[in-house]
């Protein structure tokens, strides 16, 4: 059985609404349907070193992990000055900025989101064989003015639409939201919100609270406003059904706030944290007439139909602000499963009637119940949800084409093809490696793996020098002419007790090479047609594993010369510590120092290394490409996530005589 889909969400977390009604609530539905979901929640960049680095993080086993990577919404990456227009990305600026002026800073809630999306735009291979999904559920393109996060969000908007842009999918939750986005991005796929029945029907109403009926409004301080759409209709028809009783759901809790709505209605309830816990709270409540006014401009038109699908599963009738050209509570059929209204006459008619008919209130609120249970269940939306992820998985990279017509049928089949070979070839080496690591572990358990206790005989290292070039993308170029003083600078070091296995294609002339007994030619037959340098390179390193008579094992590249103390260096440190793998420092052909700590699979440059001879089942891989990898960082990447016992020598032990792709 293959294992499941992996879905990593960014930044988000079940606590939050949005998070938990766009991702976490179908988690086990999606895990029944073989998808997995796991958080990514890092939001602050590891240290001031990492601006030292190509990438912004160093912990990448996040993304290792992942077959799609989800982003959510947007948060704020910029510092933001509350009393001037001052902003930046960088928390010492605005720091100094706070102290110079005496002003408060508004500081980021997410300092990692954007040098994280620069690093997967800067370097695509990061995503190679990775769906890439975007999802919102407002339109965060187009916050109004009275909006508490437009100034927030103003800034972020160059991010959220170079996310949207490149996604391979966008999800949002209604119509409207689609058509705001495919300008930005044509794939773009409309998943509707839902409900879990189980939240509801554990819930009891409290029979004890006053009024009939009973009228609710649910929203925060900062949706005042919106209540003022049907507030003067309210406070009418409760002035000729004097039993019915005015309900403010999630008030804060704080004294000073819930004050300002408790001049508005009779009975207040504080926020409820927590979506089941606050559907269960919705339905002790006992609504019987649900609220769900909109003051109309183009953010309003984006949302959802969540209140009434709220509401109708509380068992009240919802009545909702009709807008022009389109809007959230569109889905509804007037007078059938709720009602929707505009202007102050058609709210106080609507209600009033309402107040007036229980029958017509349980007649409506029932039908608008077997609808949400039957179009809008969270195990039937989940089925949506997993498609989609499959579809981005299955097209991982189309977003990449930068191309707002239709793609090609040609082009998405190739795109199509490519993600599917790198997935499955992803799989497959996982499942190569925990089988691996379950050897490793038994080996250590009997003390194997590492060499020879200090002082003990000399420990044989064998050298293996393989044609190709392991960052190459290309066909073969001709064999170097320095093979030859490659060779004997592996010959002349201060650890004598050597072999160099030269793995060559046996196609090829043999190259020359030194009169030494130490020194063993290996043919390397024939690959694919138009097979790259890299492929070939790691088929020859794995030719020379299989053939490899020492304890110890180090690599060599025919424009590369080891300095003399390299493998005396290296076996010394790696012996007296006990350690399974060591390497040192490479300087490349302009001087530059390769290879520090700590380990990055892709700074560990070949011809630097010592590893034991027991960690050879790990091999080389002839298609990391479909990755986006070369075979030697893919290597040291399965190496590192097996935990193994490495260290490095602050040295420089192997230079390269010639600018190459591996000094890069």
């Amino acid at each position: 059985m293959s294992r499941p889909l992996r879905v990593l969400v960014y930044g988000s977390a079940p606590s939050g609404v949005c998070d938990f009604y766009r991702s976490w609530m179908f988690q086990p539905y999606l895990a029944e349907l073989g998808i997995e979901l796991r958080a990514w929640l890092q939001r602050q960049p590891p240290g001031p070193a990492a601006g030292e680095v190509p990438l912004p993080w160093a912990d990448r086993e996040p993304l290792e992990w992942a077959d799609v990577l989800l982003f959510r919404r947007g948060e704020q990456t910029y510092h933001l000055c509350i009393e001037c227009s001052f902003a930046h990305l960088d928390r010492q600026a605005a720091a100094n900025h706070a102290r110079a002026s005496g002003h408060a800073i508004q500081w980021a809630a997410n300092g990692f989101l954007r040098p994280l999306w620069e690093a997967l735009e800067r370097t695509p291979r990061l995503l190679t064989g990775r769906g890439l999904v975007y999802e919102t559920d407002d339109d965060l393109l187009r916050i109004p003015s009275w909006n508490g996060n437009r100034r927030v969000l103003l800034r972020e908007r160059d991010l959220m639409e170079r996310m949207v842009a490149r996604a391979d999918l966008v999800t949002v939750s209604t119509p409207v939201l689609a058509g705001r986005l495919r300008p930005f991005n044509p794939r773009v796929r409309v998943i509707r919100n839902a409900v879990d029945r189980k939240w509801y029907e554990a819930a009891v109403p409290d029979g004890d609270l006053p009024g009939d009926p009973r009228v609710l409004y649910y929203g925060n301080l900062a949706r005042r406003a919106y209540y003022g759409v049907c507030q003067e209709a309210v406070d009418e028809v409760r002035r000729l059904v004097p039993t019915l009783r005015r309900v403010w759901f999630g008030a804060p809790d704080d004294p000073h706030h819930r004050a300002r709505v408790e001049g508005l209605v009779d009975e207040v309830w504080t926020y409820v944290v927590g979506v089941p816990a606050f559907a269960a709270a919705l339905v002790r409540a006992r609504p019987e007439i649900g609220l769900a006014p909109l003051l109309g401009d183009d953010f309003d038109r984006a949302k959802s139909e969540l209140h009434w699908l709220e509401y109708s599963m509380a068992g009240a009738v919802t009545v909702a602000s009709r807008t022009m050209g389109g809007g959230p509570y569109d889905v509804i059929r007037p007078g059938v499963d709720g009602f929707l209204v505009k202007g102050k006459a058609e709210w106080r008619e609507v209600l009033l009637r309402l107040a007036r008919s229980s029958s017509l209130r349980a007649e409506v609120a029932g039908r608008a119940r077997e609808r949400v249970l039957a179009e809008y269940d969270a195990r039937r939306r989940a089925e949506e949800w997993a498609a989609a992820f499959r579809w981005a998985a299955d097209h991982a990279g189309i977003g990449r084409l930068e191309r707002r017509l239709a793609v090609s049928d040609e082009a998405l089949a190739a795109v199509r093809h490519r993600a599917a070979d790198a997935i499955h070839h992803r799989q497959r080496m996982e499942g190569r490696l925990e089988a691996v690591g379950r050897l490793l572990a038994r080996r250590r358990g009997e003390g194997g793996i590492c060499g020879a206790p200090r002082g003990a005989v000399p420990s044989l290292v064998s050298v293996i020098l393989a044609a190709g070039d392991p960052r190459a993308a290309g066909p073969m170029d001709t064999p170097s002419p320095s093979l030859a003083s490659a060779v004997e600078s592996v010959l002349a070091g201060l650890h004598q007790l050597v072999e160099v296995i030269v793995v060559w294609p046996a196609v090829d002339p043999p190259p020359a090479l030194p009169a030494d007994p130490r020194v063993r030619r290996v043919p390397l037959r024939p690959g694919p047609a138009g097979e790259s340098a890299a492929a070939i390179w790691a088929r020859g390193m794995n030719r020379g594993l299989a053939a490899a008579r020492g304890a110890w094992v180090a690599s060599l590249r025919p424009d590369q010369e080891y300095e003399p103390h390299h493998l005396a260096l290296l076996l010394e440190v790696a012996e007296e510590h006990g350690l399974e793998a060591v390497y040192g420092w490479l300087v490349a052909a302009d001087g530059r120092h390769l290879g520090p700590w700590p380990p990055d699979p892709e700074a560990i440059p070949p011809g630097s290394e010592l590893v034991s001879a027991g960690l050879s089942v790990v091999r080389f891989d002839p298609a990391a490409h479909l990755l986006g990898r070369d075979p030697a960082a893919e290597r040291w990447r399965r190496l590192l996530s097996l935990k193994i016992r490495l260290a490095n020598v602050e040295a420089v032990v192997v230079r390269a005589r010639q600018p190459s792709s591996l000094a890069a």
